[in-house]
């Protein structure tokens, strides 16, 4: 009996405008390439996953730890990054093999494997960018293109001078309007602190905690919606609680607040969806891929930070008197 095992990159991952493409796998033999990447304009480097599908007789258990079944020989690829605007071919970048990212122990090929890494800028000005896998011994090639998620333009708070207050039980709304190719946000507040060790307070480290904040999905990947995520105020002491260390010989200063929202595509979005019903249910739903002559997922991702906002007197005088986070050893 024929099995087969597509190869999932899990750090990828985190997509309806690029076409499905239905793959016979069990077919005869045929070249299929396995592409996962994600590009986000707030990074300098870039990985991309390249293996491939196997299919054959026997354990396809016992298949996965030949590394030959799953990995492409890199001497024999060119993994190519082309940066297009208004259709004009502006730049392009020959990806490097890397085979210094270690892969978890598992039922596949490790620890090496073989990662794609490319330095170039990822622009957020209407460019498009397109990944071409060639095998060069073939001629085969697959290939994707993707749209840019563009910034998130906050609308609430307005200012940094706007002091944030988390000690009461309402509710608070923080508003923003979607960008373009965006489909689903994620907001997180990072709340910096400063740790002082009790016996010399010159010793000073600056540390954060990311307090998530919530999900929410736009109409369209058009942009201009005005979103909206809500919280209680008052979880953010139950946050600092859950992910705050105690340590009794540290002392706390309470520190700045940036808003990071994360906006993903309408494909990243559509590609969890089916990987989620594939996980949760019997039913054969063909994996979703926006790779021409492959399989997994090309995209972006965009992450807009929002710095220097602060919480107000009643706040940090919480932080001092609260129960909940009395362990902590906040301090004025």
């Amino acid at each position: 009996m024929k099995k087969i095992v597509y190869i999932v990159l899990g750090f990828f991952l985190f997509t309806q405008q690029a076409c499905e493409n239905e793959l016979d796998v069990l077919a005869d033999y045929k070249q299929f390439i396995v592409c996962y990447g994600i590009l986000n304009p707030t990074d300098s480097i870039h990985y991309i996953k390249v293996s491939k599908v196997f299919v054959g007789e026997g354990n396809a258990l016992e298949m996965a730890q030949v590394q030959d079944s799953i990995q492409l020989r890199p001497e024999n690829m060119e993994v190519r990054m082309t940066r297009m605007l208004n259709g004009v071919e502006m730049s392009y970048w020959i990806l490097s093999p890397d085979s210094l990212i270690p892969r978890e122990e598992g039922i596949f090929h490790n620890p090496h494997q073989i990662l794609y890494r490319g330095i170039f800028p990822v622009f957020v000005d209407g460019s498009r960018y397109r990944i071409t896998i060639t095998d060069l011994q073939t001629g085969f090639v697959a290939y994707s293109e993707t749209e840019v998620v563009r910034d998130v333009i906050q609308t609430e708070p307005v200012s940094v001078w706007q002091p944030l207050n988390f000690e009461d039980t309402t509710v608070a709304s923080f508003r923003f309007v979607s960008p373009s190719h965006g489909k689903k946000y994620q907001l997180a507040i990072r709340f910096y602190y400063d740790e002082q060790f009790i016996f010399d307070t010159s010793q000073v480290s600056q540390k954060y905690v990311d307090w998530i904040i919530g999900y929410t999905e736009s109409a369209t990947d058009d942009g201009g919606e005005n979103m909206r995520i809500n919280v209680r105020r008052d979880n953010f002491f139950r946050m600092l609680a859950n992910n705050v260390p105690i340590n009794p010989m540290v002392r706390r200063v309470s520190g700045r607040l940036d808003f990071v929202y994360v906006s993903v595509t309408d494909d990243f979005v559509t590609y969890m969806k089916v990987q989620d019903a594939n996980d949760n249910s019997a039913a054969d739903i063909p994996p979703f891929t926006n790779v021409t002559n492959g399989l997994g997922l090309f995209t972006t991702r965009n992450t807009t930070t929002i710095s220097n906002f602060h919480l107000d007197v009643d706040t940090q005088y919480a932080l001092v008197t609260s129960t909940v986070v009395e362990d902590l050893n906040f301090v004025r």
